[in-house]
C-alpha cells in the first residue's frame, strides 16, 4: 500500500491539461480562480504549458469542478473540446498520422510527456482496435 501512496505523491499531469479544463470551465461560466484554489493552484502556475501539476492538486480542482458542475458526462464534454494544441507536440504529431491507428500509436508511445498517472495501450482484435487506459495514480 505504501508503494501506491508513494506513486501518487510523485504523480503529475501536464499544465496543458489543466489549462484546457480552465478554458472550458470559464466558457461555461465557472469561476475557475476559486476552483483552482481548491487545489492550491492559480493561473500563474499554469502559465508554462510545459509545466507539471501534482496529481493531488489536479484531483482537488477536478473534485471542486464536479461539485459545482454536476454533469455526468463532464469528461466527454471536456474531451469534445480538445484541440491538437492541448497535447502540445504530441497533438501536432497526431495530425501528421495517416491512419486512426497511427494516432493511437503516437498517443501510446508518447503518453509519458503528458502525465505519469496512467498507461495507455492498444489491443488489436479482428476488425477492431481497443484503446485502454489504466490509471496508476490519483483518482
Amino acid at each position: 500500500m505504501a508503494k501506491s501512496v508513494n506513486k501518487s505523491a510523485q504523480a503529475w499531469v501536464s499544465a496543458r491539461h489543466l489549462q484546457h479544463v480552465v478554458i472550458h470551465g470559464e466558457a461555461i461560466g465557472l469561476r475557475m480562480d476559486e476552483l483552482l484554489s481548491a487545489g492550491g493552484l492559480d493561473k500563474g502556475r499554469l502559465a508554462d504549458p510545459d509545466g507539471a501539476v501534482p496529481i493531488a492538486a489536479f484531483d482537488a480542482m477536478l473534485e471542486a469542478v464536479a461539485d459545482r458542475y454536476r454533469d455526468p458526462l463532464m469528461g466527454l464534454h471536456l474531451a469534445g473540446a480538445i484541440q491538437p494544441a492541448t497535447f502540445g507536440a504530441i497533438g501536432y504529431l497526431m495530425q501528421t498520422c495517416t491512419s486512426f491507428v497511427d494516432v493511437f500509436k503516437v498517443a501510446t508511445r508518447y503518453n509519458g510527456l503528458l502525465s505519469n498517472i496512467g498507461k495507455t495501450s492498444l489491443r488489436h482484435r479482428p476488425g477492431a482496435v481497443q484503446v485502454c487506459w489504466e490509471c496508476t495514480a490519483g483518482s
